[in-house]
């Protein structure tokens, strides 16, 4: 999430650009594990997703495939009143190594 203090409007979402792995999926709600800690995201329904070389298909994603320790980037908003990343753009990478 952003700083505080960053100059955003406090009613205004701001910009962001996560990376990690997702850890945990239920429908529209996804938690990616990132450096700085979990991050919760939520993917609507007109969220682009890329599957790129992740193996899955977009299909599969859409319909339920959690994608659980895959690696993801993702671009969006940050919602302060839901604590959240809106997910404007999402990019799924490989299955990390365990």
């Amino acid at each position: 999430p952003p700083a505080s203090g960053d100059g955003m409007e406090p009613m205004r979402p701001g910009l962001v650009h996560i990376q990690g792995v997702l850890t945990a999926r239920d429908g529209d709600r996804a938690t990616v594990q990132t450096d700085r800690g979990p991050v919760t995201v939520l993917v609507r329904p007109e969220t682009r997703i890329l599957v790129g070389q992740s193996g899955l298909t977009l299909e599969a994603v859409r319909s339920g495939e959690r994608a659980i320790g895959h690696e993801i980037t993702v671009r969006g908003g940050f919602d302060r009143d839901r604590q959240a990343v809106i997910a404007d753009v999402v990019v799924i990478g490989p299955q990390t190594a365990n």
